[in-house]
């Protein structure tokens, strides 16, 4: 009878326990969320910056049971989601490469901890930096202003993707969970565009008459480099779901969603990453029935959503003809930079912004001084020399043939593999690395990279359906 009592007892405390964890797991995000709105407004950075470090340590301490291990994925949602708005992925960077220790679970085989991979051509990247430094320092001393700020950005990102890894690989996080969350920051962050839209009191109507986001002051560029991200992940999470239909679906209009954003923001530079994703489709399913139907959704759009793209290509306004000729002017000005540095040595991550001028570049092309190369690999070489442009390409070209070569059927690797193609594909065209909130989000897939590369296997997305996704 005792014993009865006793069991009784104990299941009584375990729902309970549970109902707090499911209480905690309900009003952390809430917290966030409500800060994030205190910063919307304006009303005090640091205020907010405390919030994040609040839910971020809680996360991390309350992590035990079912309910609340999936509030760190609403953080990476809500933190991927407002990258474009917020700046909030350098706050919480910084804060738990503080407070990461504190991730260690008291019974992680931390001596079982392997390297992460591509640490060589990382250093690599890293040298090139450092060698590029040391001789600005001996040879143009004081000639221009060098900002390290940028530098540290693209440095703490990259240290982000190991820690991304280690969490991983201590199972804090799984990388089939993260994939749907990037995916669904991405229909977040759509719906913030379209809510700014309603905010600033812009008709609707001007997302189907101009490049979206134009008229509320958002590049068109940054929205669909994050796109070209979020829609392998979303893609690939309903190409490879068998069990729920539901899931399936909402995956797929999803995808279906990024394109016409994409369309509706006539960035040429995502069309490569769209078209690589859709072709890759087709071959695997071998289907003329997919093929005609990919068609013929192509021949509507080209008339629909994609009109836009279709008549800046066919007949460029002015201004865009002024854009492309600003691109000209930028690539020349920076391989200027580059022979006058023997194309070896860099300048500092995003310090071509500032001194392109005095290599030729019009100022009256860009009267703000914000501009960069426009092309994410000359950029790199500017940044960090020319070790630091061949340790970059390394590293993504091994991470691509690595996890396709060993995961075909895995979403997640797949999801990764064509989120960098794409990425890159558009980094021909346009450069965000100076951004440190859309960077983060690529670095993520990179930390995700590391860890299948490295240790080993996802679940497919239908074998631990997440409460939130499914």
């Amino acid at each position: 009878m005792a014993e009865s009592v006793q069991t009784i007892s104990g299941r009584l405390h375990v729902k309970r326990g549970n109902r707090r964890n499911l209480y905690a797991a309900i009003a952390i995000p809430a917290l966030l969320s409500a800060l994030v709105l205190i910063l919307i407004s304006k009303m005090g950075v640091i205020v907010a910056a405390g919030g994040v470090l609040l839910f971020f340590t809680g996360s991390i301490i309350l992590l035990k049971g079912d309910v609340l291990s999936r509030s760190i994925y609403i953080f990476f949602l809500i933190q991927f989601a407002m990258s474009l708005f917020i700046p909030l992925s350098l706050f919480v960077t910084i804060i738990s490469l503080l407070l990461f220790p504190l991730a260690f679970k008291r019974d992680a085989p931390l001596n079982g901890l392997t390297t992460p991979p591509y640490i060589k051509p990382l250093l690599l990247l890293f040298s090139g930096w450092l060698i590029s430094l040391i001789y600005l320092s001996i040879t143009n001393y004081g000639v221009f202003k060098y900002f390290f700020i940028y530098d540290i950005f693209f440095f703490l990102g990259l240290i982000s993707a190991y820690e991304m890894f280690i969490a991983f690989r201590l199972k804090i996080l799984t990388p089939d969970k993260l994939i749907p969350y990037i995916a669904l920051s991405g229909l977040v962050m759509l719906c913030v565009v379209i809510g700014k839209y309603f905010v600033e009191g812009v008709a609707l109507s001007m997302i189907f008459k101009e490049r979206l986001g134009t008229s509320i002051e958002i590049n068109p560029n940054f929205i669909t480099s994050y796109l070209d991200m979020a829609l392998p992940c979303a893609f690939f999470t309903a190409f490879f779901e068998k069990r729920s239909l539901a899931k399936k679906t909402f995956f797929y209009m999803a995808s279906f969603a990024f394109v016409c954003a994409v369309l509706l923001s006539a960035t040429r530079g995502s069309l490569p990453g769209i078209g690589i994703l859709v072709a890759y489709a087709i071959w695997r399913k071998r289907s003329k029935r997919l093929l005609l139907g990919v068609a013929l959704c192509a021949a509507v759009a080209t008339v629909t959503v994609g009109a836009p793209m279709v008549k800046r290509i066919a007949n460029p306004t002015t201004l865009e003809i002024m854009s492309n000729m600003g691109r000209v002017e930028l690539l020349r000005s920076a391989f200027k930079v580059l022979k006058d540095n023997h194309y070896f040595f860099g300048i500092g991550m995003n310090n071509f912004s500032q001194i392109k001028f005095s290599y030729g570049f019009p100022q009256w092309l860009d009267t703000k001084r914000l501009m960069s190369s426009h092309n994410f690999f000359v950029e790199i070489w500017l940044g960090c020399g020319l070790l630091g442009l061949l340790g970059w390409l390394y590293v993504n070209a091994a991470i691509v043939l690595s996890i396709l070569r060993k995961y075909k059927d895995n979403y997640a690797a797949n999801a990764v593999a064509f989120a960098i193609i794409a990425f890159a594909a558009h980094g021909l065209f346009d450069s965000v690395c100076a951004n440190f909130s859309m960077m983060l989000t690529y670095f993520s897939l990179m930390g995700i990279a590391f860890f299948l590369i490295k240790e080993g296997h996802t679940k497919s997305p239908s074998s631990d359906a997440d409460p939130v996704t499914s």
